[in-house]
């Protein structure tokens, strides 16, 4: 299975995959066996500091993202924070431009490797499987599935919208789908994607996504245009995601001073 590693960092970001970087190689040798992309903030990250502090070195990086791009919300917010948006945007943007290979694999800096050189299955990836992620059940904000509804109205589309409605007074919408801290994106999916996203009318700038959140974006086209999705559980793959800086580290030193 071929597929190229994506992964986009800024100022704090960089910090983070520098600590979970060293898991990958001692867990996951394998992973550097693939076309690597780094994509940064060109306005937080100096790419002399990519190449010097993360080794092997052998990987593309670009920066991101134009220079007169501007990303829409509120700064500090936990759901639409500007830079939040701005970094998920190249997830989507970044990929559609630059990936050779059929799928790409998305990982954020907070993924530690735990085990398991040998975790990809084959069988993930049949005609027409679109995305291949960590099995999730809930999306937040909680209309963000009807504001793609509604976004989409723009669009001349043969199939219907997906009309999730979360429960009155919920601050979450419950439904099977993924999230991206670990996950496979086909690259065709991707590029329409991209492209979807460019063409709206709705978008003050090309970079934008029509709502914050590049997994959220992504499972709605593969389900509306009915790519398959496959939801795997990556914790048990050798996988796993840390919510915050301290426990990253924890984490990492415990997983690197196994024997």
């Amino acid at each position: 299975m071929n597929f190229t590693i994506v992964l986009g960092v800024d100022r704090e970001h960089f910090g983070q995959l520098q600590i979970a970087w060293a898991t990958w190689r001692k867990h996951k040798p394998g992973l550097f066996d693939h076309p690597i992309l780094i994509f940064y903030d060109s306005s937080q990250v100096d790419p002399r500091d990519i190449r010097t502090q993360l080794y092997p070195n052998e990987y593309q990086i670009v920066p991101w993202s134009p220079p007169v791009a501007s990303f829409p919300g509120t700064p500090g917010d936990k759901w639409s924070d500007p830079q939040r948006h701005k970094m998920l945007a190249g997830f989507v943007h970044v990929p559609a431009a630059y990936v050779r290979t059929d799928y790409w694999l998305k990982l954020d800096a907070d993924t530690i490797a735990t085990g398991r050189d040998d975790w990809i299955d084959s069988d993930w990836f049949k005609a027409g499987t679109g995305i291949v992620a960590h099995k999730w059940g809930l999306t937040k904000p909680p209309h963000q599935m009807l504001e793609l509804d509604q976004w989409a109205e723009s669009f001349v589309i043969s199939t219907p919208p997906l009309r999730l409605f979360p429960q009155d007074n919920e601050n979450k919408l419950r439904h099977k789908r993924i999230i991206s801290w670990c996950g496979f994106f086909s690259t065709e999916l991707t590029k329409f994607a991209s492209a979807f996203a460019s063409g709206s009318a709705r978008s003050a700038c090309p970079s934008e996504l029509p709502v914050c959140s590049q997994d959220g974006y992504m499972w709605y086209l593969a389900k509306r245009f009915r790519y398959e999705i496959v939801r795997v559980n990556m914790k048990s793959c050798g996988w796993d995601h840390c919510s915050s800086t301290r426990r990253l580290m924890e984490k990492a030193k415990e997983v690197i001073d196994e024997s």
